[in-house]
């Protein structure tokens, strides 16, 4: 834990960033020129997939201007509204959207950015899409996105799904179980996992954080006393136990 995050090859870039300023500790945001600089630092240590979605904003469109052919990209299909009437159409069009956005002819996952779609009456309409893209080769994978082990393990067990996504933190184990852990690799579903800076809250000093997180504020002294004790940087020590745990 102690030793300096090495293996950038597992890593991800994610994209929620470019063209936003995203999440809460972010006041930052990156246009097309920061984004090229970062993109070719990625590429340069090894780094190569990117996670994106359609509603991040002008996202696709400026990784598609800047040119991520030689990526491996991912993105995240939005909430299908209820009121949808044709289900294959809706969801041909906003991949065909993103497709031209990114400038390409098909990506590794299609995620589902909010996975309780499937739940609904037409799941499986939704599923079948998802499969039809798979073999028409559009996309190579289908993914979920979730947020709660209920909604991990309740949706592997219906649908047949090729990767997940979930966050995984210092601070945040949930997803850290041996029941999940078993299931994961029984149906051989590939692990992405998220927010492992929480937002950059793990990153920053506590005494800079918004209002809102001071009820939390004991538990980041903690974590930074921890720090300091150990004499290792709070990049380190989060890129080295996420990767630790899966």
């Amino acid at each position: 834990m102690t030793e300096a995050y090495n293996n950038s090859s597992r890593l991800v870039l994610g994209t929620s960033q470019i063209g936003s300023n995203y999440g809460v500790t972010n006041n930052n945001f990156i246009d097309e020129e920061a984004a090229i600089k970062i993109l070719n630092l990625c590429y340069k240590n090894n780094i190569r997939e990117i996670d994106t979605a359609i509603d991040y904003n002008n996202s696709e469109k400026i990784l598609g201007n800047i040119g991520v052919s030689k990526f491996s990209i991912s993105t995240k299909l939005p909430s299908i509204d209820k009121q949808t009437e044709n289900i294959e159409k809706w969801i041909y069009n906003e991949v065909e959207n993103s497709l031209k956005r990114l400038k390409l002819s098909s990506i590794n996952t299609l995620y589902l950015h909010n996975p309780k779609d499937l739940y609904n009456e037409d799941g499986k309409n939704i599923y079948a899409v998802l499969k039809k893209l798979k073999s028409e080769k559009i996309i190579s994978n289908i993914g979920i996105s979730v947020y709660t082990p209920d909604t991990l393990l309740n949706l592997i067990k219906k649908f047949q799904i090729d990767t997940v996504q979930f966050p995984l933190n210092i601070m945040d184990n949930r997803f850290n179980t041996k029941l999940i852990k078993d299931t994961i690799e029984r149906q051989s579903i590939r692990i992405y996992i998220r927010s492992i800076f929480l937002q950059g809250l793990l990153l920053t000093n506590s005494a800079i954080h918004h209002n809102y997180f001071k009820r939390w504020r004991v538990h980041f002294l903690t974590w930074e006393k921890w720090l300091e004790e150990n004499k290792v940087s709070p990049l380190d020590a989060c890129l080295n136990y996420a990767t630790s745990v899966f």
